[in-house]
């Protein structure tokens, strides 16, 4: 791989062709060789999956140097699951 473009266009299209439903996409890069990608991807039943990949090309080779990546399923997205256990904090 020569540019950290080629990497973020692997990784724009991976979501394109899959199963999500929409995505914001945020991509800095730095130089040819450096660059972050961030985003969210929202799938149908409300879950989304929030990462960040902060990546370098050496000697033509991918290097991550920091990524995380949380999938919120749906229960969480709509804060369903949240409501009892703050109703827990105030009765008990």
């Amino acid at each position: 791989m020569r540019n950290v473009s080629q990497y973020f266009e692997v990784i724009e299209k991976a979501i394109e062709y899959s199963l999500a439903e929409a995505a914001e996409i945020e991509i800095e890069r730095r130089d040819a060789t450096r660059g972050t990608i961030e985003g969210v991807v929202y799938f149908a039943d409300g879950s989304r999956l929030e990462f960040t990949e902060r990546v370098v090309i050496e000697n033509r080779c991918l290097v991550k140097k920091e990524c995380c990546y949380q999938f919120v399923g749906h229960d969480m997205a709509s804060g369903a699951s949240e409501k009892p256990a703050t109703k827990q904090l105030l009765e008990g």
